[in-house]
This record gives C-alpha cells, structure tokens and sequence, in this order.
C-alpha cells in the first residue's frame, strides 16, 4: 500500500514537474514574442521618423527655392519699373 502511494506521490510530482516545465517554456515564447514586437515597433517608429524627416527637409529646401524664385522675379519686376520710370521721366524732359 505505501509503495502505491509513493508511486502516485512521485507521479503526481513529475506531473507537477512537467507543467512547470511547460508553463516555463511557454512563458519564455510569450516574452520572447513581446519582444520581437517591441523592436518591430521601434524599428517602424524609426522609420516612420526618418521618413517624416526627410519630408521636412524636402519641403524645407523647396519652400527656400521657391522663396529665391519669387525674390529674383519680384527684383525682375522692381528693375522694370524703375527702368519705365526713368525712361517715362526722359521723355517728360523732352517734352
């Protein structure tokens, strides 16, 4: 009779010994899971935030070419006009 209980006694222990086990493992997976996902997610936020920069940079540098653009075409209009004024007040000498 002691020997039966023993028996089921070590059973009983190398049953609670296996789920441990399999609870241990399946612990490590789940960890091991969340922290794949957790370098995914940073290393898409990285990206994203390389990307938004870089846009930034884009749109800055065309914005100061544009701004250049209009500069040279305002001083374009600005010689014009002087030009038509000082030839408009040549011609009101002659007159």
């Amino acid at each position: 009779m002691n020997d039966i209980l023993r028996d089921e006694q070590n059973e009983m222990i190398e049953s609670d010994n296996e789920i441990a086990k399999r609870v241990e493992e399946e612990s490590q997976r789940l960890v091991s899971l969340v922290m794949n996902e957790k370098k995914a997610r940073e290393e898409t936020e990285e990206a994203l935030l390389e990307m938004l920069k870089s846009m930034i940079n884009a749109m800055k540098t065309q914005l100061d070419n544009e701004r250049q653009e209009r500069q040279k075409t305002q001083q374009y209009l600005i010689n014009l006009l002087d030009d038509m004024c000082n030839k408009l007040e040549k011609s009101n000498e002659i007159i």
